[in-house]
């Protein structure tokens, strides 16, 4: 990701943070990092500003992660034993795409079995979830 730095600043969850913009994966996003704490990593994707990033959001306010707070617990790690198949992000992006088209078949494949109230299964068919993925490209 190609950051660009700004003058603007102001405080996030106590610390003070410094804005920066960029294009990433169809989107313009505008992060606010510390370098109080230098770890050059945020949420999701976003990587690579001097310092923790503490809020993102992009351009049309569409998605929006800001840090309310931090603790300084001693918890262990925890390793998930997922089980996965490897893709591409096409067919990840396609199948993503299909089951916020198609919610009900893609809940049914899933194991999961839903009801909606007043609807028939038909009718519960033919409804779907908006779809507005974080990457456009």
């Amino acid at each position: 990701i190609h950051w660009e730095f700004l003058s603007e600043r102001k405080q996030v969850a106590g610390y003070v943070c410094q804005k920066a913009t960029a294009f990433f994966r169809g989107r313009r996003w505008y992060a606010w990092f510390t370098n109080h704490i230098p770890v050059a990593d945020g949420p999701w994707k976003f990587h690579g500003l001097p310092g923790l990033i503490m809020e993102i959001y992009d351009d049309q306010n569409h998605f929006r992660i800001t840090c309310v707070g931090l603790a300084h617990e001693k918890v262990p790690i925890k390793k998930y034993n997922w089980r996965y198949e490897k893709t591409t992000r096409e067919k990840a992006n396609d199948y993503t795409r299909w089951c916020h088209e198609n919610f009900f078949d893609c809940s049914k494949n899933l194991g999961i079995r839903l009801r909606i109230s007043g609807a028939s299964e038909a009718e519960a068919k033919k409804m779907s979830i908006p779809y507005n993925p974080l990457e456009l490209e």
